[in-house]
């Protein structure tokens, strides 16, 4: 499937068509080859579910109250939180539109967007090892 981005950007008036360099975003499940001496024997992943366990123990810091402020002039404008989420997606590129995370979420159910936890994720996987992605988010990915 793919996302194209000119079904996103807002037209100038007059304007027939949107399309930009970027054009569209593919998504496909990724590869894995397990490290356990069987050649050649691969799987198809397009969803690393986290780890039961961690998830649950992972409440425990849901109600854990977070520092606002680094020193008296620098301060957060709302006090930081711990949320678990049932899914998020990792991407290749930094995300910074808001139409793209609102795709995501309409498409995926997801909700969190990053760079970094697939790779991880993907590792996890393929070394039958429990995951769980405790990321901070600082940015609204547009």
């Amino acid at each position: 499937g793919y996302l194209r981005f000119a079904d996103y950007q807002v037209r100038k008036e007059g304007e027939k068509s949107s399309d930009n360099y970027l054009n569209r975003v593919w998504y496909q499940p990724e590869e894995i080859f397990y490290g356990d001496g069987e050649p050649e024997i691969r799987e198809h992943a397009f969803w690393v579910p986290i780890d039961k366990h961690y998830y649950s123990l992972a409440k425990n810091l849901e109600n854990i109250v977070l520092e606002r402020c680094v020193n008296s002039s620098l301060c957060l404008p709302q006090p930081p939180k711990v949320v678990r989420v049932r899914r998020g997606v990792s991407a290749n590129v930094f995300v910074d539109n808001a139409a793209y995370r609102e795709f995501l979420n309409s498409k995926f159910k997801a909700t969190p967007v990053d760079m970094e936890s697939a790779a991880v994720a993907l590792v996890c996987r393929q070394q039958k090892t429990p995951f769980i992605a405790i990321r901070a988010i600082s940015n609204l990915a547009g």
